[in-house]
């Protein structure tokens, strides 16, 4: 009895820190992604600004 308990802890520990890994992964590419389209959005501003001069 006590053995299975601890085995299912176990496996639950496991379980969380994958989540917990794929997590902080996620986040660290959806972070990646904002800076890329934050810069995307300032260079088109910046060339749409420079095209309306001419």
């Amino acid at each position: 009895m006590l053995a299975s308990i601890s085995d299912n802890y176990q496996k639950m520990m496991f379980v969380l820190l994958q989540a917990k890994a794929v997590y902080r992964s996620i986040r660290r590419m959806a972070s990646i992604v904002t800076e890329n389209v934050m810069i995307l959005i300032m260079f088109y501003l910046k060339a749409s600004k420079s095209l309306s001069i001419y």
